[in-house]
Order: C-alpha cells, then structure tokens, then sequence
C-alpha cells in the first residue's frame, strides 16, 4: 500500500528527510564541539544538554519512518549494495557512540569546558562525523538502480555483497 501511494510515500520520505536533518544537524554541532572546531567557549555538557532533546527526537523520527520506508519494499533494500553499506555505517556510528558515552565520556569533567578536548574526544567526533555522512550518502545511492542484482554482473563484488543469487535464481524460474 505505502509503496503504491504516491502522497503516503512522499509524506513518509520527506519527513524522513527533514528528521535526518534534525537529527544529523545536531550531532554535528555537538561533533564539531569535540573537535574543538566551533564553539570553543560554550562546555561540551551545556551543549549537548541543549541540543540532545532534539536529536532524540530527530532520531526517533528518522527511525520511525526508515523503518516503514524499509517496509514498503523490503526485498528491495535488502538486496541493495547502498543499502546493506548504510546499514553498515550506522553500526559504526551506533558502537561508536557507545565507546564514546561509556569510555570516553567519563572523564568529561577534565575536559568538559576546554576549548580543544583530547585526542579521544576528537577521534570519537570524526568517526561520528564520517559515519553519518557515510549514513545519509549511502542512503541517498539507495535509489539508484545501476546497483540493483537484475543490472550488475554475476561474480562482481556488488552481486555477492548483495546476495543476488537467490534473487536472480527466483527470476529465472
């Protein structure tokens, strides 16, 4: 039905849109404070308590309507190259965001209001930052179709990361 419904599916994928924007905007600001790049004489803890109520929602939005926008043609997205890709980077920036509040956060009161944080803290904030750009990119190519099993050749990397086999055996039959 969503996939069939041109304004559903278009409502769906804009709110999408406009909630990784949310979402994505702020992680970026808070990134950014960690890299000691922007914001330099506002603490990180002031900051992110600011912001963090808007990324929540941001993402709970983005989960919400990636989960049905996945729904609307599942067979699809889980055979796509992008797809399986963007399913990768948001592992990344998920484990990263754990390492980052359960092992680098910890010691946040020694670095909370300088205007460069250390090594960790940045590192944390550029695999953040290069995750969720790998996310939003990778999610984007997901509507191309030069990487769909029916278009790659059998063998190539794209055609076995995105298991076409069984897909193009149901094809041929």
């Amino acid at each position: 039905t969503l996939a069939g419904s041109l304004h559903l599916w278009a409502l769906i994928e804009g709110t999408h849109v406009i909630s990784l924007m949310l979402f994505a905007g702020t992680i970026l600001m808070v990134d950014l404070r960690m890299l000691g790049v922007a914001f330099r004489d506002v603490p990180y803890s002031t900051l992110n308590n600011k912001v963090l109520p808007l990324t929540i929602a941001g993402f709970i939005l983005a989960t919400v309507t990636g989960v049905l926008l996945f729904f609307s043609n599942p067979v699809h997205y889980y055979h796509s190259v992008f797809f399986r890709a963007k399913i990768l980077f948001l592992l990344v920036a998920a484990v990263n965001i754990f390492w980052f509040h359960f092992r680098v956060q910890k010691n946040m009161a020694a670095w909370d209001a300088r205007p460069s944080p250390p090594p960790l803290v940045k590192l944390a904030a550029g695999v953040s930052i290069a995750s969720w750009i790998l996310v939003i990119l990778f999610g984007r190519l997901t509507a191309l179709t030069f990487f769909e099993c029916e278009n790659m050749p059998r063998g190539t990397f794209g055609y076995v990361f995105a298991e076409c086999e069984p897909v193009m055996r149901a094809v041929e039959e």
